[in-house]
């Protein structure tokens, strides 16, 4: 998935209101993110793309393109 699918999955599915150059973005300075965006997140990628995510793989993620990044590896 590249960056502007992961952004449209993100402001569509999470209703999170950034640009794509937010997913660089640390995750504490996201507006209004908390875990459980990355729980409906993991649960929007597994829906659109059918492919299980490893939710302790994205634990060290600090950005939202490092989660995009390790949902693709």
């Amino acid at each position: 998935m590249n960056a502007e699918e992961f952004h449209e999955l993100v402001v569509d599915e999470i209703g999170l209101d950034i640009a794509v150059a937010d997913l660089t973005v640390p995750l504490d300075d996201v507006p209004d993110w908390d875990s459980v965006y990355l729980l409906k997140l993991v649960t929007a990628i597994e829906e659109r793309t059918g492919a299980s995510v490893v939710v302790s793989a994205l634990l060290d993620a600090r950005t939202l393109d490092d989660i995009r990044q390790a949902v693709a590896a």
